[in-house]
């Protein structure tokens, strides 16, 4: 078979070479890779040309919209004349100063005094509070009345103390000659406390069907031991028909 040469070679002037051949040797440089600083600073300009003229055109023009050459005028202050002195316009009027004065109160009326009422009550349930700690943390009938004396209890407010005695005494499981002690010893300090224990005992009386068993049995011989010790009078029994 007869093969055509005349496709076999390609021109010179038509070849493209990639690359270097295989055979072809290396020529150049060979510290490629590492950085020469000597031969950068030969190539790379040392001297900065000069920016003299950029800067005196900016600083001319700057001035001459800004004006910055004329300073500003600053209006001097105007002279204050002194106090109590004319002036060409209208005459200046004097502030006269006067010292505070205390209004006194006229003789024949006295200071009002302003009482001020707790409508919260917080002062009865802290009364309320400290009597029933007082009994319930009082060694003797005595250590308690004496600590209950002490607390000075207004007037009008001791049905406060009446109430808590009963309600102690309700509340135990059988009666405590305890509690009729300590009543019958206040009967004994004072009048008003057996008058408040006759009251107690009248709205007992009218309220007793709301009490248990146990209660009523209580606070029965509670006012018992009263009546047998003569702390109370029999006048009592008068709220009885």
């Amino acid at each position: 078979m007869d093969v055509d040469n005349t496709h076999d070679k390609v021109a010179d002037e038509k070849v493209v070479d990639g690359g270097a051949g295989f055979a072809q040797t290396e020529t150049g440089n060979d510290g490629g890779d590492v950085f020469n600083f000597e031969a950068w600073n030969m190539e790379t300009p040392t001297e900065v040309p000069p920016q003299d003229d950029e800067e005196e055109d900016e600083h001319s023009i700057a001035g001459h919209w800004l004006d910055e050459t004329e300073e500003p005028e600053v209006d001097a202050p105007e002279p204050v004349p002194p106090r109590g002195t004319m002036t060409q316009g209208a005459p200046q009027e004097e502030e006269e100063e006067e010292p505070d004065r205390e209004i006194a109160a006229p003789a024949g009326e006295a200071k009002k005094t302003v009482v001020i009422q707790d409508l919260t009550e917080q002062d009865l349930v802290h009364l309320r509070r400290t009597i029933y700690l007082t009994i319930m943390s009082s060694a003797t009938f005595e250590e308690c009345v004496h600590k209950l004396a002490k607390m000075d209890i207004p007037p009008g407010r001791e049905v406060e103390l009446i109430n808590m005695i009963i309600e102690c005494c309700s509340q135990e499981r059988t009666f405590l000659r305890y509690y009729g002690l300590i009543s019958g010893r206040f009967c004994l300090l004072d009048e008003r406390w057996q008058d408040a224990f006759e009251s107690a005992f009248a709205t007992q009386y009218a309220t007793i069907h709301r009490l248990e068993t146990n209660k009523l049995r209580n606070v029965a011989k509670l006012f018992g031991h009263l009546l047998h010790t003569d702390s109370v009078s029999w006048r009592g029994f008068k709220c009885i028909h």
